[in-house]
């Protein structure tokens, strides 16, 4: 490694998240498009249109699923093209759909707007609605737990995936947002003040409170 950019590839207009499957990344862009980059070529090998404003997705065996601002677009990632009207390329799960996940055949889609999470079947319909806290803006998977960051209430929700429910609501800091897990220990970054929250995922209670710079994000 040499430090230095080696390259500048030329993608659609602001791009704002990408993802890795295997030699492809595809990159998603607030025009409407997402870019398929060869890795090997660094080269742009396909431009799909999505319409709306994709953001991350998850694959499911050959299938992006994309958020977008009101539901998801799938993905075929061995013909990178959105999968034909005949299976209905987009699903509407909800306002403001923001992190998703899939576990034990079934996909959970974390609607930022709506204060809940979508959940839906192998057939891609949606089964449950669950709500959450206020503005769930960032979530991390521990298992068969989603822990979900609830901005405006300063609490973490812990979804239990084996049941389909809230099983712990777990004060923080001020403006929790982004988490990340070591071990079992899920650390929450709280954007509001100066600290970071430390959550036992085994007890699903904070077990410390980290002063660290201002602004964490």
């Amino acid at each position: 490694a040499t430090g230095l950019v080696t390259s500048q590839i030329p993608v659609g207009t602001s791009p704002n998240a990408l993802q890795t499957i295997g030699t492809k990344v595809y990159v998603s862009n607030q025009d409407g498009t997402v870019s398929v980059i060869n890795s090997a070529t660094d080269t742009v090998t396909a431009t799909v249109s999505v319409s709306g404003s994709p953001f991350l997705g998850t694959l499911i065996g050959t299938t992006l699923y994309l958020n977008k601002s009101s539901g998801a677009t799938l993905i075929n990632t061995i013909t990178d093209s959105v999968i034909p009207s005949s299976c209905p390329p987009e699903v509407i799960v909800g306002d403001g759909p923001n992190r998703i996940y899939y576990i034990n055949n079934k996909i959970y889609v974390v609607n930022g707007t709506d204060d809940n999470v979508a959940v839906l079947n192998s057939s891609d319909l949606v089964i449950n609605t669950i709500a959450v806290g206020d503005n769930p803006l960032e979530s991390s998977q521990v298992g068969n737990k989603i822990y979900i960051s609830n901005l405006n209430d300063n609490t973490v929700s812990v979804l239990d995936t084996t049941s389909d429910m809230i099983t712990a609501t777990i004060a923080v800091g001020n403006e929790p947002s982004r988490s990340v897990l070591a071990g079992t220990k899920l650390y929450v970054i709280n954007a509001g003040e100066t600290t970071i929250s430390v959550i036992d995922t085994d007890t699903d209670a904070v077990v410390e409170t980290i002063d660290v710079g201002n602004t964490p994000y």
